[in-house]
């Protein structure tokens, strides 16, 4: 029997097909959108945003606190201690576990707004929006609880240590990226002494 407009049965299949096919290619651009757009974001090992984009992130909040009298950025250099030795001691898997670890219990226990990205090697950020020196510091007693969670559990041959250096940005300051970075990086390396990790 002839279909509408000299259209068939066996046409209007081959539609079906079609508009299948096309919804399937739209998909699946789709998911390649969205995994180059993770991989461009992401660190593809621990999960948490990458330099480039943590960066990003943190010229945006900076050029806010330099132009709004009351809102204050503060920002925690995290280094991951005695990585090498577990790299060498354990074989670079265990380091890639523990590098893992420490990212999940950073995200565990920063707020919803904070944002952690890794720097590079053993080196992540957190920044902290709208938040003083005091409030950051009240989330890095978090950090450390969380850790010390991980190392009761006996999971590891070997103990988590970090070590975290701060330093807060408002509209006063004149500090670039860079500067504000390195500050929190000398103030992490301080704290490194102190304890005697070194």
């Amino acid at each position: 029997m002839g279909g509408i407009m000299g259209y068939d049965e066996n046409d209007k299949e081959t539609l079906i097909n079609l508009l299948k096919t096309k919804d399937n290619i739209i998909s699946e651009l789709k998911n390649k959108i969205d995994e180059l757009t993770y991989f461009a974001d992401f660190d593809c090992m621990t999960g948490v945003y990458n330099r480039r984009y943590g960066l990003k992130l943190l010229h945006n909040f900076i050029e806010t606190s330099r132009h709004e009298e009351k809102i204050h950025t503060t920002v925690s250099f995290i280094d991951v201690d005695k990585l090498k030795r577990v790299n060498d001691n354990y074989g670079h898997d265990e380091g890639d576990k523990l590098l893992i670890v420490i990212s999940d219990v950073l995200k565990k226990s920063v707020r919803k707004d904070d944002i952690v990205f890794r720097l590079g090697g053993d080196e992540f950020i957190i920044i902290f929006p709208h938040t003083s020196l005091k409030q950051a510091k009240k989330i890095e007693k978090r950090i450390w609880d969380n850790i010390e969670e991980v190392n009761n559990s006996n999971k590891f041959k070997f103990k988590l240590q970090i070590s975290s250096g701060f330093c807060e940005f408002s509209s006063s300051d004149a500090n670039s990226i860079e500067e504000l970075i390195k500050k929190a990086d000398s103030n992490m390396y301080k704290q490194k002494n102190e304890r005697a990790f070194l």
